[in-house]
Formats: C-alpha cells, sequence, structure tokens
C-alpha cells in the first residue's frame, strides 16, 4: 500500500506514523509545508516560512502550494491521502480533492480554531463535511467535532500510542536527592507551566523543608518569560530547563522524574501523560476532558482543579509524603498504558481502516 501523509514532517507525531507503517512495508510519501527529511519516506517539503511574509492573509499563504501538491498526489498514484491536523492540511486535502481522503483531528485545530472568528468556523465545517474519513484522537474530539458536522458521520478514534517496547519502567531505584516533578510540554500559556511555577514557589514558602526540583523540557514562545518568571520567584536553584527532546531523550527523562505535572490549560487528550504511565511515573495533571480519558483519575493520575494553584499544590505535597502511593500509581500505569495505548494495537487498528478504505473505493 503506498500511503501519503499531508503533515508537518519535523512534527514528532509524524514520525511515529510514518515509520511505523514504513516498518510494516508500506511505502510512505510526505508531503510538508516545512522542510525536513524522515528516513524511509520520500518527502516532498516547501518552504512555506518564506511565502507567509509575502502573504496578505498570512494563515492561508500555504494554499498557493495546492496546485503543486496536487500535481504530486497524481504523479504518486497514493492508496490513501491521509491529511494531520483539520485546519491545514486538512484544508489542503479538499482544496486537492483525493479521493479517498483521510482527515485526522489533532486538538486546536477542532478545540481553539473554529472559535477565532465566523471564517474560521465556515472553513471547519466545509472541511468535516467534505467527502472524507475523519480520525480523533479521543472520545472528547469527537464529540467536539460533532458539533461541526450537518449529519452523522463516523469518526474513527484513532490514539496516539506508544511503544511500549522503548518508554518502559526503569527498574531499580532512582538516585535522585531531591522529590522531581517534571514536564514535557510546548513552552506555551496552554501548557500551563506558570501555573506550575506559581504552586513550587508558594510550596516552598508555605514549607521549606519540602526538597522539589522542578524540571522543564521543550521549546516554544514562552521560553523567555518562564525564565524571567524563575528568576522573579526565586526560583533558580529549584528549576531546569532541558529545552527541545527526542524521543530517546523523552524517554530519558521521564525515568528520571518522580511525578510528572500537567497543568494544561486545554488538552485534547494528552499524549504526554500516556508517555509518562508508560514509563512507570505517575501524573498530576488539571483536570480537562483529554486527561480524563488519557489516565485513570484517582489511580494512575491525581487530578486537579485548572488552574487552581492551592488544589495543585495539595496533590504535589500528597505524593511527596506518600511514597508507598506513588508505587501503586506505577504499576498501575503501566498496565494502563499497555491495555490501551500500545501502538502496536492502536496503530494495526488504522491499518485496517486504511485497507477497507481502500477496498470501498475499488467496488
Amino acid at each position: 500500500m503506498k500511503i501519503c501523509y499531508l503533515a508537518d514532517v519535523n512534527n514528532y507525531h509524524t514520525e511515529k506514523w510514518a515509520r511505523y507503517f514504513v516498518n510494516k512495508g508500506h511505502e510512505v510519501v510526505i508531503i510538508s509545508l516545512s522542510k525536513g527529511q524522515i528516513e524511509g519516506c520520500k518527502v516532498y517539503d516547501f518552504n512555506y516560512r518564506n511565502v507567509k511574509k509575502l502573504s496578505t492573509i498570512k494563515k492561508l499563504s500555504y494554499l498557493v502550494f495546492v496546485s503543486k501538491i496536487k500535481k504530486i498526489i497524481k504523479n504518486e498514484k497514493p492508496d490513501v491521502v491521509h491529511a494531520h491536523y483539520a485546519s491545514s492540511y486538512g484544508l489542503i486535502s479538499k482544496l486537492v480533492g483525493f479521493n479517498p481522503t483521510i482527515v485526522s483531528l489533532w486538538g486546536s485545530d477542532i478545540l481553539l480554531f473554529p472559535k477565532k472568528s465566523f471564517l474560521h468556523k465556515f472553513i471547519i465545517k466545509k472541511i468535516l463535511n467534505a467527502n472524507n474519513y475523519l480520525f480523533s484522537t479521543s472520545e472528547y474530539m469527537i464529540k467536539e467535532a460533532n458539533k461541526y458536522l450537518k449529519k452523522t458521520k463516523t469518526i474513527y478514534l484513532t490514539p496516539f500510542g506508544v511503544d511500549i517496547n522503548k518508554f518502559q519502567s526503569l527498574k531499580g531505584t532512582k538516585d535522585n536527592q531531591r522529590f522531581v516533578i517534571g514536564i514535557n510540554k510546548s513552552l506555551e500559556d496552554i501548557s500551563g507551566i506558570d501555573i506550575l511555577l506559581k504552586a513550587l514557589h508558594q510550596l516552598k514558602q508555605k514549607a521549606e523543608e519540602l526538597d522539589i526540583e522542578l524540571r522543564i523540557a521543550g521549546k516554544g514562545s514562552q521560553y523567555n518569560y518562564l525564565k524571567k518568571v524563575v528568576y522573579q520567584l526565586k526560583l533558580v536553584e529549584n528549576v531546569k530547563f532541558y529545552g527541545f527532546l527526542n524521543q530517546s531523550e523523552v524517554i530519558t527523562f521521564l525515568q528520571s522524574l518522580d511525578v510528572a505535572v500537567y497543568p494544561s490549560r486545554s488538552e485534547s487528550f494528552g499524549v504526554s501523560a500516556i508517555e509518562a504511565q508508560a514509563c512507570g511515573i505517575p501524573v498530576i495533571a488539571s483536570n480537562v476532558d483529554g486527561f480524563k480519558e488519557s489516565t485513570i483519575p484517582g489511580e494512575t493520575a491525581l487530578l486537579f482543579k485548572k488552574e487552581d494553584v492551592s488544589d495543585l499544590i495539595k496533590k504535589i505535597r500528597f505524593l511527596y509524603e506518600n511514597r508507598e502511593k506513588l508505587k501503586v500509581m506505577s504499576e498501575k500505569g503501566v498496565k494502563f498504558i499497555e491495555e490501551n495505548y500500545n501502538i502496536e494495537t492502536n496503530f494495526n487498528y488504522v491499518n485496517e481502516i486504511y485497507k477497507d478504505i481502500c477496498i470501498k473505493n475499488d467496488e
């Protein structure tokens, strides 16, 4: 089978999808607006950043590539075209008009994009109601997407699984002298890292005897702002920034933690929480819908009221003082991921859908 992905070649999840299906013996072609490569895949990339500067409608400037993309797909003759992220690559897939087309809903494309304006909402409605197949990373996203559908349409649940052969619990006792909490998310407002910093600051003021270290991995527009907050709150000795990490580095990072903390203001699913639990790391997260699905609240994760610093402090302190609870949560987390989010099971299901779509298209 030849699969053509319309997706950002540099995205962590694009690479996960592409490598999996290449390893399964499929031919994978990637058409990306940003430049990059993935081993084993044929990649067509465009210098989108330069075009943005020339466009009067910056957010839609990538549409100048539609005719070129249409020619590429015509020449490659893929069995399926699969667009990842509805509000950009999904729009391109609609304009290209290939059949069958699949559009994966990732998160902000459904939760945030259509709420920006009437035009944004109009675009999402057109994409979701087009002659295509829809995939979603979570049940929560399916519920949100259904708000924009004119008639009943199947949306396949296809979560971002995790390679449990790589994301594993580290055997033995950690060599942490301090209680280490951490977060691996984009350094953006939506991730709520500022909330976590406020909680750590107040914890230090209320209980100086608590020796806690916060590790932050990721990159984003709030990097300088968050560094400034760390300095202002006098947390320099308690906070370490690790920058962007590749997959193997993420695994090592997670395995070094006692607890992973995700204070997101919004979350479509919670891939980071999935990866943390796979590594046997208990989770503290905000009670947004995505985390209610990607964890077992009260068993593999403690959820706190979104943006409630006091509630977050209570959850951190509880696990700091109850190390036996950590062990129980760790074991339950690993089992939960093995049973629900093993990438082999999740993507084998996708593979079967691909086959069914191709069969229906040939009939």
